[in-house]
């Protein structure tokens, strides 16, 4: 079970659960906004629909999160959101080549 804070984010978890450490979390956020994402997420931006706003490669306002499907445009076919699903795939493997070559330092 999670703690809470008086603003509704995520403090910690009750003992029982065990914290893994991550270099990245995909949220399945479902068919619609979601605004507690966007509110307990600094640099996340949603559109006046409270879509997430995504740039051509499908990043956030928050660099290094990406986002696809009916998150982003709202409801749609699957076949789109497989498609968006794709396409940020590939820009998030694209992402952390780049980074992981410009933490390298190799020649």
């Amino acid at each position: 079970m999670s703690i809470m804070d008086e603003d509704g984010k995520v403090i910690g978890y009750e003992e029982e659960r065990e914290q893994v450490q991550a270099d990245s979390t995909i949220i399945a956020a479902s068919q619609g906004p979601k605004n507690k994402l966007v509110m307990t997420t600094h640099n996340l931006e949603s559109s006046d629909r409270g879509l997430l706003i995504v740039d051509e490669n499908n990043m956030t306002t928050r660099s290094g999160v990406f986002a696809a499907g009916d998150v982003v445009h709202g409801s749609k076919t699957v076949v789109h959101a497989v498609e968006e699903a794709k396409k940020a795939a590939r820009a998030m493997m694209r992402y952390m080549e780049e980074e992981q070559n410009e933490s390298c330092h190799c020649d």
